[in-house]
């Protein structure tokens, strides 16, 4: 008799399936998590957390291009010097379903028992009865059933941290102090960041347990301001501003960077307004012109400005008005 594992398929139509690989999963970009990309000039090393390295650079200049040598750009097959780990994206905490969905998904109900439910004014979601089988839930839901609780839901929690210097913007490191860290709040592990700095940048940090909320915040379609104030090693010229407001063609990336907005406060200071969060932009947009960046903070996000009152390292609790201006 034939082995089992010799034998052929019984129906003519079956074909062997093989297991699908999920590691190395495709990020926004094009970007792999398990993947080592090449970036030219930045003078740092970034490991999977974003922990910057010791390695020292006047400048950003080899990231960056103008746009008026966009064409004249040599595309070269040599690996560069210098190599950069992407991060992956912190985990997608806040799911939403359907009400009916959710319902049916409970042992003791069936559609139809869920549908009269829905129909007779039985179930109750955040504390006003619900009769629409369409209506998300989230995990922060409280959803009730003649007076039974299904779903005790939790708290969104929203912090404004001031972030101070030497300080990684990770939830978990092993070399360094995150930002976590900083809170003194219950339940950590369920927060994350919305919106990282880098090791060595202050300034205006939020961080939730509520992904959906902190994704229309880092999204790219939001096109979400972020304002922050520079002081560099050498002069900021009206060359500067003119140039930021064409942008400026990054070869890593192989974009050209929204138009910025520049205000020069000083002969070596500034204020400068992007929408996007490219790795190392703002240092890679001054080391354009040989200008490296001494000291870099982030003033606001959107309309949400940094509370005055709060020290490097001190955070506090969003209002419910700060809440919703995203």
């Amino acid at each position: 008799r034939t082995s089992p594992l010799l034998q052929k398929p019984r129906y003519s139509g079956q074909t062997k399936r093989h297991p699908v690989r999920t590691h190395n999963t495709l990020l926004p970009g094009g970007r792999r998590s398990g993947l080592v990309h090449d970036l030219p000039g930045t003078g740092s090393k970034t490991s999977a957390y974003g922990v910057s390295g010791t390695t020292k650079t006047a400048c950003f200049r080899a990231a960056s291009q103008p746009i008026a040598e966009k064409r004249s750009v040599a595309r070269s097959s040599d690996p560069p010097a210098h190599r950069v780990r992407c991060a992956s994206h912190p985990p997608c905490v806040a799911l939403l379903m359907r009400l009916d969905r959710f319902l049916s998904n409970l042992p003791r109900f069936n559609r139809k028992s869920v549908r009269l439910a829905l129909a007779s004014g039985r179930v109750q979601v955040d504390g006003q009865i619900t009769t629409d089988p369409h209506y998300d839930v989230r995990e922060f839901s409280c959803v009730v059933l003649d007076a039974e609780i299904l779903q005790p839901g939790k708290a969104a929690r929203y912090f404004m941290l001031h972030k101070p210097q030497g300080c990684v913007s990770a939830t978990t490191d092993a070399q360094h102090a995150t930002v976590l860290d900083l809170l003194d709040e219950p339940d950590k592990h369920e927060l994350h960041i919305a919106g990282r700095l880098d090791f060595n940048t202050t300034g205006l940090m939020l961080i939730t347990n509520d992904g959906q909320w902190s994704r229309r915040l880092t999204q790219p379609q939001t096109k979400m301001p972020k304002v922050y104030y520079v002081e560099t090693e050498q002069l900021i010229d009206e060359r500067y501003a003119l140039t930021f407001a064409e942008g400026l063609f990054f070869s890593f990336e192989n974009i050209i960077t929204q138009p910025a907005q520049l205000t020069v406060l000083g002969p070596r200071s500034a204020r400068l307004s992007i929408i996007e969060g490219r790795y190392h932009q703002v240092k890679r947009m001054f080391g354009h012109f040989d200008n490296k960046v001494l000291q870099l903070h982030r003033e606001s996000i959107g309309a949400l400005i940094l509370d005055p009152a709060l020290p490097p390292g001190g955070y506090r609790s969003l209002q419910a008005a700060e809440v919703a201006l995203f």
